[in-house]
């Protein structure tokens, strides 16, 4: 008979690999509970929708999940956040804010092409604080106990997705089109003709409609029209069609609906002005001096005002005092890749490492306790290191 064995992407540890892992555990355990991290454990296996709802395709893509033998739809944990926000919002009454939480355990995601892959982490989650010194502490916790374990040549990449959609609100661009323009930045970055890409995938998608080359007559009778004109060629039209069969709107809300969906130069527009202004803010990384600087003269020239890197610069300006010898770079193009993200979020390389992987990463999730099903909005934060990138075969 053929022999059994492991899945590809796994490993089996022995003694000295696991005496390894106990010793890095314990060290970075007592670093977190000397910061109030109270330890947890959650399932391996969780109900697939946890991850779902609000990781985006990046995580959603590489999940190991599958029916049950009751049909229910369950997932390997991909990561530990999601778990924990299950564990707080279960546990919510017998918990005071702000709630801090450590974990350790192994994770589980589908590499397209390779298989089934395992990795082992280490993390922190945040829970019930908002302000920057929050994001601070984050940061400055993972610093502190990669420098413990004796991991040198340290770089922390910090952006803020935050600012982008802030600065993407001012411009008036639609929170469907923030969503789609921040998870689509490395299109812009890394893609030679990345602007005309997105533009595309966007028209694709009925994000925004194609340009007035291709318009048709009514398109350009509406669209030169103002709006009280436009209804009233359209309301002439289709006098006799003007009615909802269900009684919910008016002949003038369905007017309106039908003047916004053909008048979308503005929206085009609009959506042009965002990837000219993405394009110039993802190339800006650096020291953090100079790029508030740079960042501070490109929102000039876009008439966008200085209030909405206050947040940003606060948070570095925390960081800088507590961890003055660190390695900080600003790049304001990093998010991540996984779509609950809604403010600060960081990783940290190792530069002596020539694969340069991400020893560690996190950020901050506001809207993930209410997505998942808690009673309110609660802001949330959290890190993990992946123990396999900070030793390699050692581990």
């Amino acid at each position: 008979m053929p022999s059994v064995n492991r899945l590809p992407g796994t490993s089996d540890k022995n003694s000295s690999v696991l005496k390894h892992r106990r010793l890095v555990e314990t060290s970075l355990y007592d670093l977190l509970y000397s910061n109030d991290y109270s330890m947890i454990d959650t399932p391996i296996l969780e109900y697939t929708d946890i991850f779902l709802r609000k990781s985006g395709g990046e995580l959603a893509s590489r999940l190991y999940a599958f029916a049950d033998p009751a049909g229910k739809n369950v997932s390997l944990r991909p990561e530990f956040t999601a778990s924990s926000i299950r564990y707080f919002i279960e546990n919510r009454e017998s918990l005071s804010l702000p709630t801090r939480v450590q974990y350790a355990g192994p994770v589980f995601r589908y590499i397209s092409g390779a298989g089934y892959s395992e990795s082992y982490q280490v993390g922190a989650e945040l829970i019930g604080d908002e302000e920057p010194r929050a994001d601070a502490e984050i940061i400055s916790i993972a610093l502190s106990g990669l420098d413990k374990l004796g991991i040198e040549g340290l770089e922390c990449r910090i952006g803020h997705i935050g600012v982008l959609l802030e600065i993407l609100s001012v411009i008036g661009v639609s929170q469907r089109a923030q969503n789609f323009l921040v998870n689509n930045l490395h299109v812009l970055k890394n893609t030679e003709n990345g602007s005309q890409t997105i533009i595309t995938q966007a028209e694709g998608i009925g994000l925004i409609r194609p340009s007035a080359n291709s318009s048709t007559g009514l398109d350009i009778a509406v669209g030169n029209m103002d709006e009280l004109q436009a209804a009233q060629l359209l309301s002439d039209l289709f006098r006799d069609s003007l009615t909802d069969p269900l009684g919910n709107r008016t002949a003038g809300d369905i007017l309106g609906r039908f003047i916004s969906k053909y008048d979308k130069k503005d929206e085009f527009a609009k959506f042009e002005k965002a990837i000219s202004l993405l394009k110039s803010i993802v190339s800006i990384q650096g020291n953090h001096m100079s790029v508030m600087t740079e960042m501070e003269s490109l929102l000039s020239e876009y008439d966008i005002q200085q209030h909405v890197l206050s947040r940003f610069r606060v948070l570095i300006e925390i960081i800088m005092n507590k961890c003055p010898d660190a390695n900080i770079i600003l790049d304001l193009s990093l998010v991540r890749g996984i779509a609950y993200y809604t403010g600060m979020v960081f990783e940290i390389i190792s530069t002596k490492d020539k694969n340069l992987q991400v020893l560690c990463g996190g950020g901050r999730y506001d809207g993930l306790v209410k997505a998942l099903g808690g009673p309110e909005e609660i802001s949330a934060l959290g890190f993990a290191y992946t123990l396999e990138n900070l030793f390699g075969d050692e581990f």
